[in-house]
C-alpha cells in the first residue's frame, strides 16, 4: 500500500514537472515560429524591392552599388526580426575589398551584411532555394559549384568583375561551415585572384555565443532555426582585420588564416 502511494505521488510529481517543461517550451516554440515567419516576410518584401529596382533601372553611377546597399538594409531588418545581436570589432573596409571569413552558419550572411554594403559568393544550391535564390541573383551574388573546376574558374572571373565595379564581396574559403573551435584550411583560388588582380583582402572572424549556434553536418535549416531562435536573443561577433595586399597568394592566404585563427582563439565564446 505504501509503495502504491509512493508511486502515485511520484507520478503526480512527474506530471507536474512535465507540464512545467511543456509550458516553458511552448512560448519558446512560438517565438521561433514567429521569427521564422518574420524572416520570410522581410525577405519577400526586399525581394519585391530588388525587382522594382531592376525594372526601374534605379542604379548608382557604379552599377550594382545600389544592390549592395539593399543587401545591407535587408540584413539589418532580418537581424532585428529574428533577435540577432551583432557586435562589431575593428573597422569595416570603406574601399572595395575581398572579405574572407570563417563560416559558422547561415547567420553569417546577415551578420556580415549588416556591417557594410556587400554581396557574396554562395554555393550553387542556394540559387534554387525559395525566395533566397531569386533574391541572390538580383543582388549580384556569385554562385559556384565547388566540385567543378570550370565553375570555380567562372566564379573567380565573376568575383573580379564585381570588384572592378566597386562591389565588395564576402566569401568563405573554408568551403563549408564549421562549429569550431578554430577554423579549417583555406582553399587557395580566391587568394590567387587577389594577388593577380591587386585586390585588397580583409580577413573577417565570425564567432557565435554558443557552439550549437553553428549549422553543420546534416542538420536541417528548420530544426536548427527553431532551436537557435527560440532564445530571447542570439549573439554573434564580427571582427574585421587589417587590409592585406600582395602578389604572393600563399602569403595572403596564410596571413588571413592566421589573423582569423588568432582572433577566434581570443573570442569570448561560451562552449
Amino acid at each position: 500500500m505504501e509503495a502504491q502511494v509512493t508511486m502515485e505521488a511520484a507520478c503526480r510529481e512527474d506530471g507536474i514537472t512535465r507540464s512545467a517543461d511543456d509550458a516553458s517550451v511552448k512560448p519558446a516554440g512560438f517565438l521561433a515560429a514567429g521569427r521564422l515567419a518574420a524572416f520570410l516576410l522581410v525577405t519577400a518584401v526586399y525581394l519585391v524591392r530588388a525587382v522594382l529596382m531592376h525594372l526601374s533601372r534605379y542604379r548608382d553611377a557604379e552599377p550594382g552599388n545600389s544592390m549592395t546597399h539593399l543587401v545591407m538594409r535587408w540584413a539589418r531588418a532580418i537581424n532585428r526580426a529574428v533577435g540577432l545581436d551583432v557586435t562589431v570589432r575593428g573597422t569595416p573596409p570603406v574601399e572595395t575589398a575581398l572579405l574572407v571569413c570563417n563560416h559558422r552558419s547561415y547567420m553569417d550572411v546577415t551578420a556580415i551584411g549588416s556591417c557594410l554594403p556587400v554581396t557574396f559568393l554562395a554555393k550553387k544550391e542556394v540559387g534554387s532555394w525559395p525566395l533566397i535564390g531569386p533574391g541572390c541573383r538580383l543582388v549580384d551574388v556569385v554562385f559556384v559549384e565547388r566540385e567543378s573546376a570550370a565553375s570555380r574558374w567562372r566564379s573567380r572571373e565573376e568575383i573580379a568583375l564585381r570588384l572592378q565595379r566597386g562591389m565588395s564581396i564576402a566569401l568563405f574559403p573554408e568551403g563549408t561551415s564549421h562549429e569550431g573551435p578554430g577554423l579549417l584550411a583555406f582553399r587557395p583560388g580566391v587568394f590567387s585572384l587577389a594577388a593577380a588582380g591587386g585586390f585588397p583582402v580583409v580577413p573577417v572572424a565570425l564567432s557565435c555565443e554558443r557552439r550549437d549556434d553553428a549549422w553543420v553536418g546534416s542538420d536541417t535549416f528548420i530544426r536548427h532555426f527553431m532551436q537557435t531562435f527560440s532564445r530571447p536573443r542570439v549573439r554573434m561577433t564580427v571582427s574585421f582585420g587589417p587590409v592585406m595586399k600582395g602578389d604572393d597568394p600563399d602569403r595572403l592566404r596564410g596571413s588571413a588564416w592566421r589573423w582569423i585563427d588568432a582572433t577566434l582563439k581570443h573570442a569570448s565564446v561560451s562552449y
